[in-house]
């Protein structure tokens, strides 16, 4: 064998063991279970973000994850699966307790990440300090499964309520991010003692917070004093994402904590858990606002969901999808409700239901241009302290996906009212 060929064939072996190390630490996955502590009859949502952080593409991506066995009601329709999520074990399309739902999510490129959800309902008398557990594990070709679980606590009498939004999934580095931490107190008790502590995300650096925000360490910590029946506020931390991140990094924050003490219940605790995606330069800006907040029972509520793109190429194929909310609203809303031709045909008529998917489909984006769409809704929810979630996603050809979540309280005997209108939109 020459010197030459020999060195040639350590130069393939290098360069496939280079290849091999690479593919073996491309995907990461991360679940996010909300809200923590759940109550019975109320929906659970979990968020399951894949992501290849390596330096390739990986081809052949499947993610699966199990409907809890225990703790949720008896089924989900399959079209309400974000991302094409399918559960063909029993041959129709619902998918049952301990069913697993399939995500054939295909070739990432380097840096690529991508978000799915499955949203469920805990069943009635689930008992008090039920543990409700989602396991997940995603494949690809040539790497090997990768497997996680998150589990959320039942109270069935649980005081408090937390929810925390990012302004922005994905995120480039360099970039400010700014978390939404919004709280409430469920029940006709006070609430003592009252503190919130929100976890700094490895690879971000504090900025600033709302409030009276303490960095201490890792952490931002608001004390809250007391916190009335059925109060609610809102509290921000501003964070910048490292220079140095890669795309395909998270940002994980698991979890914010909001605690205190109640004279009825004693000591009480709601967790809130966010995972964001980093992005060079991701090409689509999603943003999402609820108004008014807070909101009143009885009283309408509209959520406006802003689409651009912030290249300087055309991106054609755009679809927003938002789910309608699974707790807080009435049970459904005709369609023809929706701007900009907004569907819901899961059921297939036209009304859109809870947990369903209403669709927009944008189609083409020229360079800098943005659209706008409305859903409206009414509240039904008469619990001041109780916190009502939506979720949305926009995807295009060849684009990054980008999610975008926004909560907010009802409070009905709010005293004031707010509103913010702009003189012209675009500017």
């Amino acid at each position: 064998m020459s010197r030459k060929f020999h060195y040639a064939m350590r130069s393939v072996a290098l360069i496939g063991l280079l290849i091999a190390g690479s593919l073996a630490h491309a995907l990461t996955l991360n679940i996010t279970l909300n809200p923590d502590r759940v109550r019975p009859n109320e929906g659970l949502r979990a968020a399951l973000t894949v992501t290849n952080d390596g330096g390739v593409s990986v081809t052949g991506v499947v993610l699966h994850a199990n409907i809890p066995v225990a703790g949720v009601n008896g089924f989900i329709p399959q079209h309400t699966l974000s991302g094409g999520g399918t559960c063909l074990g029993d041959g129709d399309s619902r998918c049952f307790a301990g069913e697993l739902v399939t995500w054939n999510i295909g070739t990432l490129a380097p840096g690529q990440g991508v978000t799915v959800s499955m949203a469920m309902t805990v069943a009635n008398a689930t008992a008090n300090g039920m543990a409700i557990t989602v396991p997940a594990d995603v494949s690809a070709n040539g790497i090997p499964s990768q497997a996680t679980s998150k589990f959320v606590l039942v109270d069935n009498d649980n005081a408090l309520s937390l929810g925390v939004d990012e302004d922005k999934d994905a995120v480039a580095p360099g970039d400010t991010l700014t978390y939404s931490l919004t709280y409430g107190n469920r029940t006709a008790s006070n609430v003592t003692g009252t503190t919130l502590v929100f976890p700094l995300p490895p690879g971000a650096t504090f900025v600033g917070a709302s409030g009276g925000g303490v960095h201490n360490g890792s952490n931002v910590e608001f004390s809250l004093g007391t916190l009335l029946a059925g109060q609610s506020g809102r509290q921000q931390v501003v964070v910048t994402v490292n220079n140095s991140l890669a795309s395909g990094t998270t940002l994980p924050v698991d979890a914010a904590v909001l605690a205190g003490t109640s004279a009825v219940t004693g000591a009480e605790l709601a967790r809130a858990s966010a995972v964001t995606r980093v992005r060079v330069a991701p090409a689509l800006g999603l943003f999402v606002e609820m108004n008014p907040d807070p909101v009143r029972q009885n009283e309408g509520v509209r959520a406006e969901f802003t689409v651009t793109n912030r290249t300087n190429t055309i991106l054609t194929g755009t679809v927003l999808r938002a789910r309608f909310p699974t707790d807080g609203v009435d049970g459904f809303l005709p369609q023809h409700t929706l701007s900009g031709g907004g569907t819901c045909l899961g059921d297939g008529d036209s009304r859109c239901f809870a947990y369903e998917f209403v669709n927009w489909n944008l189609g083409t984006l020229q360079p800098g241009q943005g659209v706008t769409v409305s859903m409206p809704m009414v509240v039904t929810d008469g619990v001041s302290g109780r916190l009502i979630t939506l979720d949305a996603e926009v995807v295009a050809d060849g684009a990054q996906q980008m999610t975008a979540t926004h909560t907010v309280a009802v409070d009905n005997d709010n005293a004031l009212s707010l509103g913010v209108d702009e003189d012209k939109d675009a500017v």
